[in-house]
């Protein structure tokens, strides 16, 4: 359900960044189920990807989380465990780093962001109640990052 909601919420411009729908769709189900269940140890169970995720990661071969698509064959080369569990790390770790309600409110504004960029204009003159309410706090550090999500991008 989370692949779903976040693949249809937010459309990407281009395949270089399906990345991050793909990652912050395994990020947030894995998070939630561990959230609803923690007696089914669900944080366990994500290892063996995540460590199959690591083993191709670790090659000298192995691919940026963020590939430049150009040709068709690029594409199905894009969904793989380094897209889904390294990229669903990353975003765990920025989490972490951020902390859990700096994060959240990140997020909270990407995507009211995306959801007024793809709702038609209003026909009324004043603003509508969803923009009117997206006043979430501005990160803390908001050079720092980004520049530090454009390093993990990239690797």
């Amino acid at each position: 359900m989370a692949h779903q909601w976040s693949g249809d919420l937010v459309t990407t411009a281009w395949w270089n960044d399906i990345w991050l729908n793909e990652a912050f769709a395994t990020w947030m189900s894995s998070r939630i189920l561990a959230e609803w269940q923690p007696d089914w140890n669900t944080r366990l169970s994500d290892l063996q990807s995540k460590f199959g995720a690591m083993g191709s990661d670790s090659l000298v071969t192995a691919r940026q989380i963020r590939q430049p698509i150009e040709a068709k064959d690029d594409v199905s080369n894009a969904f793989d465990g380094i897209t889904y569990e390294k990229g669903a790390a990353v975003i765990r770790m920025f989490e972490t780093w951020t902390g859990e309600r700096q994060f959240r409110a990140g997020v909270t504004a990407y995507l009211s962001a995306t959801l007024s960029a793809t709702r038609p204009p209003t026909t009324s003159s004043s603003p509508s109640p969803r923009r009117a309410s997206r006043s979430s706090p501005p990160p803390s550090r908001p050079s720092s990052i980004s520049r530090a999500f454009r390093r993990f991008r990239w690797n």
